[in-house]
């Protein structure tokens, strides 16, 4: 297979921007916190298969297909089943599937509770029986495994792979919240989204928070190579790239180059699909 040059990879990386990349990833993290507590209030329940309960009134039913609401949009999914093992068999309605179901901004509460500075351990204490007796507490347990589980995407060492190009964006997902997303493009052409901070807007502050953690995780570029930095051109971006890495070289992304472009000489977005 030929190996793909620096510049074909970027064109690959411009087919969709990094914010979409972003939403399409956070979509698929939230889609997966949803199912995790779905199986959680199973268990609690049905209790565990490997220490089964003959005494319990449920029994677990299998699977079916379904749908939750993250964030104003219907997803599919894979929903588990629970059933009464005596009387008419009826299935039990979960409280966790019904709670996704209403798309009460499972992502937004997530991402404020991250930019708010909170960790898994602060909301902990959630796995207890009684856990699913509101649906208060089962905002609250998805708020603690989404955390959990962008912890562990923040825990991964980036020390095994050389990145020649990183790709930033600042994504406004609310009026007071945005997200500084990181994509790296490794020496091979893979696109990887390793990282992003959560601030009220695209300061400098949550850029160096962001960049700063990449260099503790073993961010490292190709030897005696500029690093390539594709931004949205925002300043305190360019600041804190100027300031972590060793004479990048900055680019503008093309596609907010052409969007803005646009908004100046028509007065309205682009006909292309470029939307955050």
């Amino acid at each position: 297979m030929k190996e793909a040059t620096p510049i074909e990879v970027l064109r690959q990386a411009s087919e969709k921007e990094i914010g979409q990349i972003f939403r399409g990833w956070l979509k698929d993290i939230m889609k997966d916190v949803v199912v995790s507590v779905m199986l959680q209030e199973v268990e609690e329940l049905c209790v565990a298969f490997y220490r089964p309960d003959h005494d319990s009134e449920f029994k677990r039913g299998g699977s079916t297909s379904g749908k939750i609401v993250i964030d104003g949009v219907a997803e599919d999914v894979i929903r588990p089943r629970v059933h009464r093992k005596c009387g008419p068999g009826k299935e039990v309605g979960l409280l966790s599937y019904a709670a996704a179901s209403d798309g009460d901004g499972i992502a937004r509460r997530i991402l404020r509770a991250l930019a708010a500075g909170v960790s898994s351990r602060d909301v902990g204490g959630l796995h207890q029986s009684g856990l699913f007796a509101s649906k208060s507490s089962v905002s609250r347990l998805w708020v603690s495994e989404g955390l959990r589980r962008i912890e562990a995407l923040r825990g991964r060492e980036l020390s095994g792979e050389t990145f020649f190009c990183l790709m930033l964006d600042g994504i406004k997902l609310a009026a007071d919240l945005t997200a500084i997303a990181a994509m790296g493009i490794t020496n091979d052409g893979r696109k990887l989204m390793i990282d992003f901070e959560m601030g009220s807007t695209e300061n400098k502050e949550a850029c160096d928070a962001l960049l700063n953690r990449l260099i503790r995780r073993g961010f490292k570029t190709i030897k005696d190579t500029r690093l390539l930095c594709v931004t949205d051109g925002s300043k305190p971006l360019k600041s804190s790239v100027l300031e972590k890495f060793n004479n990048p070289l900055i680019q503008r992304c093309v596609f907010h180059k052409v969007r803005n472009i646009a908004l100046h000489v028509i007065g309205a977005p682009s006909t292309l699909n470029m939307s955050l």
